[in-house]
């Protein structure tokens, strides 16, 4: 199974936001307040409840990323002068990241100051070109136009220092000296998928090369693609036919289902673009008629049993009413006056 890997990233930084934590806290308790005689809503609620709160988080995460990207975009644009940002526009495109030529700062305001004073001549005092200096980001530092390779690559940043800021569910009510998780948020991807018995697939090869076109190596760039592999846990080395297969298939039904990981989010990471999940994987439900349990859709399934049953209602009525019309038609013709047959 396959998922868009900035859904996958945000999704898992949403598994730790407070909403679901408290969400959480509210269906382990629920029992314990109906012992109480408390009146708390069934379990089976409260998780579809949880489902939708997760996509709703995943959904204004993605929001705000969408708008920090702009922003940052923006703070490398504002590194230009006009000139050069036209330059850039006319040989690379709108895209700021693939300005291969941007370096940092224009050095336009160095040669601006070698004139100033100077006059034109109509005697007017020509005005130095001045570009902006270098700018800080939210997150401490200088904008660096060579930091990131591309908006993925910048997207695993961003949402990496949000996950620093939270604590990780897993260490709550541990001991102090336990160390910190990593501030990597696949550490987040990966303790999410395994409360679900599922791993992220990645290739140590694609990762090599990752890391050799990253402009500024920080940390491994895990993945470059944009869409990531999620294998169940137990049988990622292991081609499984038969009786298996379902278990496995099963387990990746129940991430997608209550992660949301094939939903259709409205991602757009980069104002010139966009990520966006493909159409054509569309959640669906496990389906008993298959031996590998491939997905059917609930609404084509129950359309196709109305039609069935609509079918079959239409033969048992009609069998009936054209025998009893026979029985009639008969019936009325022999007991008609023999002067008024017409055989």
């Amino acid at each position: 199974m396959y998922a868009s890997k900035s859904t996958l990233l945000h999704t898992a930084l949403a598994y730790t936001s407070p909403e679901l934590e408290t969400m959480d806290y509210v269906i382990h308790n629920a029992y314990r307040q109906s012992l109480l005689g408390s009146a708390v809503l069934p379990t089976e609620i409260l998780l579809i409840v949880r489902e939708f709160l997760l996509q709703t988080v995943t959904a204004q995460l993605i929001n705000r990323s969408t708008l920090a990207l702009v922003a940052y975009e923006q703070s490398l644009r504002d590194l230009l002068c006009p000139d050069c940002i036209s330059y850039n526009l006319d040989i690379y495109g709108p895209d700021v990241w693939q300005w291969d030529q941007f370096n940092g700062a224009c050095a336009c305001i160095e040669s601006a100051e070698m004139h100033i004073g100077s006059r034109s001549s109509t005697g007017r005092v020509k005005e130095p070109h001045i570009s902006p200096q270098p700018q800080s980001v939210p997150g401490g530092g200088i904008v660096n136009p060579k930091q990131f390779t591309d908006s993925s690559h910048w997207l695993e940043f961003y949402l990496s220092r949000e996950a620093a800021r939270r604590v990780h569910p897993y260490t709550l009510g541990a001991a102090e000296s336990r160390p910190a998780p990593p501030a990597d948020i696949w550490y987040n991807v990966s303790a999410m998928l395994r409360d679900y018995e599922c791993e992220a697939i990645w290739d140590p090869e694609e990762a090599a090369h990752s890391r050799s076109h990253s402009r500024i190596v920080r940390r491994p760039f895990h993945f470059q693609r944009d869409l990531i592999q999620i294998s169940a846990l137990r049988h990622t080395h292991a081609h499984l036919a038969g009786a298996l297969d379902w278990q496995v298939q099963a387990t990746l039904q129940r991430a997608v289902r209550e992660l949301g990981l094939l939903l259709d989010y409205a991602e757009e990471y980069s104002a010139y673009g966009p990520h966006v999940v493909p159409t054509t994987y569309t959640l669906r439900w496990p389906s008993a008629s298959n031996a590998c349990y491939h997905g059917q859709d609930m609404v084509d399934l129950a359309k196709a049993l109305a039609r069935v049953l609509l079918s079959l209602t239409v033969g048992c009525v009609s069998v009936p009413i054209t025998f009893a019309t026979l029985a009639v038609t008969l019936f009325c013709f022999y007991s008609r006056p023999r002067g008024f047959r017409v055989f």
